[in-house]
């Protein structure tokens, strides 16, 4: 009987379409099930952590989950609902967020890139929003309504005229024909000079009549600018001269002698010149009159309203209700960056550098302006996603471009894609690891990464779901995912029918390992902020509980404990952890400390209720715990306690902050309320429950007690083969009569050749001292199974106790028999 051994599982679950392919050097570490367990990056595979339940949500509105990451100490979750926030952080709730716009059905559109304390999130129905944090409590979520400079439209082209009634202040746009409509309230307007003829350009040494002239005569222009002179118009002056060095600024005084700087104006030095404008003036629209003929607008920058005061050059700002808004955000080379809008949906548009609600532009063009780029690709395709790597990377469903040159700063001096790829993304966050980004493939059946490839100098990748295909169809596709890169590097994926599917990815270690995960209802969103020192995610599962669908917000536990009472393996739970932590001690005095007698345990600090008889006081100890049952009570520092063990010099009459708090009744549980429970009780499994009055009772008080949903956790191996032998085993007859699996902290296993002939791998625990957890299991452990001949000789492994398990390696002992 040969024994073979699968020592590495680190291929994780792959497609059905691959159990032929043993020629395949990956069909010796895979499984053909890995439910419910995630691959590490050492190659083995762990029963994943439970979920804490750590709030309701409102059941009718779906959400969207928003990492809010200020520092690794302080990260927070937003849950936006219809209407509403929410703030979390380490699985607890800060408060009640600000109202936003969103209805329920856009909150999966929405995108956000962050910035320090400023999260920019938008949806192509809303004007762009700012969710502020002003303190470790605080937050504020805002329109962005000051929007400087742009962006724009493309200038009218028709012979309609617009004029404006003021330069400054609340004015009046008043058009040749009908332009204006409702939507354009909140637009911004541009208004540009069509005729310069009435503004002389500026000329060096030449001299300006100052006094009892029209000041409107007094302005020039000048590289693209007009400014006005603002020197001292003294009674009876004749006169001054302007300096050698043309006015170029674009923003308050300056003057015209050698070195633009202000000189003393009795002197042929220069004169000083205020800016005015660009030869255009913007304004926000803020009514409608006149048939639409009319708008109320608020000036933003100097209107040129000069003669003549009529101009065809206008512009509708590129965001507004008319246009709609940008679906797409993201940070790059210090610019806030915007792209696809309904009406412009293959455009970006950059702000001025460092200045991120800046988009204006100068004339001429210099390299800090805003950017304003259309892709001009053979397809019409709408910009999907923006991912800020070495270069801004623009993905569409068809393709994905990057701008600007490699090495180059990106300014609208030098904009431009450069094709990478015709692998196009859907309308999904990518998520970046490393060098590394991490999409949906069009079609949302397909996980790719996208690098930097030196030999094609291009941004190219692989698809990572070439060998579990299986795992996504047209009736099962991505809406949503995140990475934890800490501790294990798994990108979770939210799958449209509510399963949850993992991908264990380690570029570095090339490590690529599938995996999926189910629970007791349907996951729909996703998110992972640091907390602890690893990366934790969140979830929104939606589940039926007492008949009603409701929505909650769970975490993941973490995983590698160590302490095994902190072990976290149920769904929807809730942990009750009565360790002391406090400065309170417990002193235990008796005439006689044999076991079996009646002491008084005395606190230094309130700490008993009457409600407490019956209740335990657990003292651990070196071999065994001492453990107190409360018969009676005698005040919040008192009680009389019956022995249940002896108790040791070293705790007689000794004040010791060492204890524990044990409990039998456990209320808190109105989320699960109907439900049958999972429970385990100072690390060991209790009998299933019924939680009842949104309680349990166990038979026996508790310290450490765990309570939930619980969760069967799978892995089967792939047919048995030999790697490198002559002929194929893969039809003769199989029998496994015994399999060893190398555990490491496990407990709770059975193996089998499936799931109706399962048996105990290891020792089992049989006599140990109950208010220890069940001793957990390393190093080789073996099952002997009952099994019957087969073509496959698969073994199935399974934990469906809420307990640890990890299984490095599987070493099946197989009998082979005849072929056909």
């Amino acid at each position: 009987m040969p024994k073979l051994s699968q020592v590495s599982l680190a291929g994780g679950e792959v497609s059905p379409s691959l159990y032929a392919r043993t020629d395949l050097a990956r069909y010796a570490n895979s499984l053909r099930t890995c439910r419910n367990f995630f691959v590490r990056a050492t190659g083995g595979v762990s029963n994943r952590a439970g979920l804490e339940f750590v709030a309701a949500l409102y059941p009718l509105s779906l959400s969207s989950l928003i990492p809010f990451v200020f520092s690794t100490e302080q990260a927070y979750v937003i849950v936006f609902q219809e209407e509403t926030t929410q703030i979390f952080t380490q699985g607890a709730v800060v408060g009640t967020g600000p109202a936003t716009p969103y209805l329920s059905g856009e909150l999966a559109s929405l995108r956000y890139t962050q910035s320090a304390d400023v999260l920019t999130v938008v949806n192509q129905n809303y004007i762009p929003h700012e969710f502020v944090r002003t303190g470790a409590t605080t937050f504020t979520f805002t329109a962005i309504t000051d929007f400087e400079g742009g962006p724009f439209l493309d200038d009218n082209t028709s012979n309609v005229t617009v004029t404006a009634s003021a330069a400054t202040g609340v004015i009046t746009l008043t058009a040749s024909a009908g332009i204006f409509g409702g939507t354009h309230i909140g637009s911004l307007f541009r208004l540009s000079m069509e005729d310069l003829s009435g503004i002389p350009p500026w000329e060096p040494n030449k001299v300006l009549a100052l006094s009892g002239v029209n000041p409107l005569n007094l302005r020039r222009r000048s590289n693209g600018k007009v400014y006005i002179c603002t020197t001292n118009q003294a009674a009876g002056a004749l006169g001054t001269f302007t300096g050698t060095e043309p006015p170029s600024h674009d923003e308050g005084e300056r003057a015209d002698g050698d070195g633009n700087e202000i000189k003393d104006v009795a002197t042929r030095a220069g004169v000083t010149w205020l800016y005015l404008h660009s030869l255009f003036g913007t304004a926000i629209i803020t009514a409608i009159g006149g048939g639409g003929t009319t708008a109320t607008a608020t000036v933003q920058d100097y209107m040129p309203v000069v003669s003549p005061a009529t101009t065809t050059v206008w512009a509708f700002g590129a965001w507004s209700e008319d246009q709609g808004y940008p679906a797409l955000v993201t940070y790059y080379q210090d610019r806030l960056v915007f792209a696809n809008t309904p009406e412009q949906p293959q455009t970006e548009w950059a702000s001025k550098t460092g200045d991120y609600h800046n988009f204006g532009i100068s004339n001429p063009l210099v390299a800090d302006d805003a950017i304003r780029q259309p892709l001009n690709a053979r397809q019409i395709n709408a910009i999907v996603e923006l991912i800020p790597m070495d270069q801004l990377i623009a993905m569409t469903s068809s393709s994905s471009w990057a701008s600007p040159k490699r090495g180059e700063a990106w300014t609208p001096l030098t904009i431009g894609y450069d094709p990478q790829s015709f692998d196009g993304a859907m309308f999904l966050r990518a998520i970046l690891t490393g060098d590394s980004a991490l999409f949906a493939q069009n079609g949302a059946t397909k996980i790719r990464d996208l690098l930097y490839k030196t030999d094609t100098d291009k941004f190219r990748g692989d698809e990572l779901t070439v060998l579990a295909r299986h795992l996504f169809d047209r009736d099962h596709t991505i809406v949503d995912m995140d990475y934890a890169k800490e501790p294990h590097g798994i990108l979770w994926i939210i799958r449209s029918d509510g399963a949850l599917i993992g991908l264990t990815y380690l570029k570095e270690q090339e490590v690529i390992g599938w995996h999926r995960h189910d629970t007791q209802g349907f996951f729909e969103r996703v998110c992972v902020i640091p907390e602890g020192g690893q990366d934790v995610p969140y979830f929104v599962v939606r589940r039926v509980i007492n008949g009603q669908t409701v929505r909650y917000l769970e975490r993941m536990s973490f995983r590698d404990q160590v302490d095994p009472l902190d072990s976290f393996f149920v769904d929807c739970g809730l942990s009750y952890d009565g360790r002391n932590v406090s400065s309170t001690t417990l002193t235990i005095t008796g005439a006689d400390y044999s076991g079996g007698e009646f002491v008084t345990l005395t606190a230094s600090a309130p700490l008993f209720a009457a409600l407490d008889v019956g209740d335990v006081i657990q003292f651990p100890g070196s071999s065994i715990s001492v453990r107190a049952q409360i018969s009676s009570y005698a005040s919040p520092y008192s009680v009389t306690a019956l022995l249940q063990s002896p108790v040791p010099e070293a705790l007689r009459g000794v004040p010791t902050l060492t204890w524990t708090f044990a409990r039998n009744v456990f209320s808190g549980l109105a989320h699960l309320e109907g439900a049958t429970v999972a429970i385990l009780a100072d690390g060991s499994p209790e009998v299933p429950q019924v939680v009842t009055a949104g309680q349990i009772v166990l038979d026996y008080p508790a310290g450490v007690v765990h309570v939930g949903l619980p969760y069967v956790s799978d892995i089967e191996t792939l047919d048995v083969t030999i790697f490198g032998a002559s002929e194929s085993i893969r039809d003769n007859a199989k029998s496994i009569p015994r399999v060893s699996v190398v555990v490491e902290k496990t407990l709770g296993l059975k193996a089998g050749p499936n799931v109706d002939n399962l048996y105990d791998i290891g020792p089992q625990p049989v006599e140990f001292d109950y208010t220890a957890p069940w001793p957990l299991l390393n190093d080789v452990q073996t099952s002997y199974l009952v099994t019957s001949w087969n073509n496959s000789g698969r073994v199935l492994i399974r934990q469906d106790l809420p307990l640890p398990a990890t299984v490095l390696a599987v070493l099946p002992t197989v009998e082979i028999g005849g072929s056909g």
